[in-house]
C-alpha cells in the first residue's frame, strides 16, 4: 500500500479527524496525533442569563494503523476529551477497514446516528430530531461502507454503561446515495430506553422508541443546501414530527455564511410546538483556524435570542 493511501485510511478511521498529523511511520504502521479547541463567549437562549466563556470542545487523541496488505488496514483510536472542565475518555475503539468491504469497528464510539444532521451551526443548532438519543456509548459496534455513489451503515449499542449489563440498547442504521450535485440519507433507528430519565438501574421499565430521518443536499459550487424530515415514534399516542431546512455559502474571501430554521411538535416530550432558528458568520484563517459569530432562538416560553462568538482550532 502506498504512504498517500495508508494515510487516507488511518486518518479517516483511526484518528477520526482529516486534520491529523502522522508522527511516526514506518514498516506497515503509521501513528497519528490529532485534536480540536473551540472556545468563545455565550450567551444562551434561556432567559435573563448572563454571558459565559464556553469551552465547547477540547479533545485530543492518537489514531494507530497498521497496514496489512491486500487493501486491509488495522488499528484503534485513543483518545481524551476535557469538555465541562473534566478530562474524561473519548472516542476508544479498534476496528479493520477495506477499501472494498466497508470499517467495522468496536468500542466507545458514536453511533450511526451520531451522522444525521443538516445544519452547519456552530451553538444553535437543532436538537430535538432525535428524542431517545442513544447515539453514543461504551458497547458499540459499528459497521460503514462507502462506495462514492452509494454508501450506508448499521450500529449496536449493547449497553449504556461501561463493561455492565443494562436494560437499554439502540440499533441504528443509514442508507444513501449521491446522484449529480444532490445527496440523499435514511437514518432509522430503535432503543430500548428507561422510563425513568438519567437512570439505566437493571429492573426498570422501558420504553420502546423508534426514530426515522430522511434528509436531502444540495451542493452546487460554494452553495450547500439542505432539507430534513425526523419522525418519533414512543409506542403512545403522543409522537414527535420535525423538519426544516438550512444554508450555506462559502465565499471565495474565506468568508462563511450560515442559516437554518426548523419546526418540531415534540408532543412527546415537551407538549407543545417548538420553532427555532440560528444565522452565522464564519471567517476562516485557515483549514485548521476558524472564527465565527452567531445568533440563534426559538419561540418557547421563557426564552430569548442567544448569541455566540468563538474561536476553532483544530491539528
Amino acid at each position: 500500500m502506498k504512504k498517500t493511501i495508508l494515510a487516507l485510511a488511518v486518518t479517516g478511521l483511526f484518528a477520526t479527524t482529516a486534520q491529523a498529523a502522522t508522527i511516526y511511520e514506518a514498516d506497515g504502521v503509521q501513528v497519528n496525533v490529532y485534536g480540536d479547541i473551540e472556545v468563545g463567549f455565550l450567551n444562551t437562549t434561556s432567559e435573563d442569563t448572563d454571558v459565559v466563556i464556553h469551552i465547547d470542545d477540547a479533545d485530543f487523541g492518537f489514531g494507530l494503523g497498521y497496514d496489512l496488505g491486500n487493501g486491509y488496514t488495522v488499528g484503534g483510536v485513543l483518545e481524551f476529551s476535557g469538555e465541562d472542565g473534566d478530562v474524561s475518555l473519548g472516542d476508544t475503539f479498534v476496528g479493520i477497514k477495506s477499501d472494498r468491504t466497508g470499517t467495522l469497528t468496536i468500542g466507545k464510539q458514536a453511533t450511526i446516528y451520531d451522522d444525521a444532521g443538516i445544519g452547519n451551526d456552530y451553538q444553535f443548532g437543532f436538537q430535538n430530531f432525535y428524542e431517545q438519543d442513544k447515539n453514543s456509548g461504551f458497547q458499540v459496534i459499528k459497521y460503514k461502507i462507502d462506495h462514492g455513489n452509494v454508501y450506508g451503515g448499521i450500529a449496536y449499542l449493547m449497553n449504556t454503561e461501561l463493561e455492565e449489563t443494562t436494560n437499554e440498547y439502540a440499533v441504528d442504521a443509514n442508507f444513501g446515495f449521491r446522484v449529480a450535485d444532490f445527496d440523499f440519507t435514511v437514518f432509522y433507528g430503535q432503543a430500548e430506553v428507561t422510563k425513568v430519565p438519567n437512570n439505566t438501574t437493571d429492573g426498570l421499565p422501558t420504553n420502546t422508541v423508534s426514530n426515522y430521518t430522511v434528509e436531502g443536499r444540495y451542493q452546487l459550487d460554494a452553495l450547500a443546501l439542505a432539507l430534513t424530515v425526523a419522525g418519533t415514534d414512543n409506542g403512545s399516542d403522543d409522537n414527535s414530527l420535525s423538519y426544516g431546512g438550512s444554508f450555506a455559502y462559502a465565499a471565495e474571501n474565506n468568508v462563511g455564511f450560515g442559516a437554518g430554521i426548523a419546526y418540531s411538535d415534540m408532543e412527546a416530550t415537551t407538549g407543545e410546538g417548538i420553532l427555532g432558528y440560528y444565522v452565522n458568520l464564519s471567517y476562516e484563517f485557515t483549514s485548521k483556524v476558524n472564527t465565527y459569530i452567531e445568533v440563534g432562538g426559538n419561540d418557547m416560553d421563557d426564552t430569548e435570542v442567544g448569541y455566540a462568538a468563538g474561536v476553532q482550532v483544530a491539528f
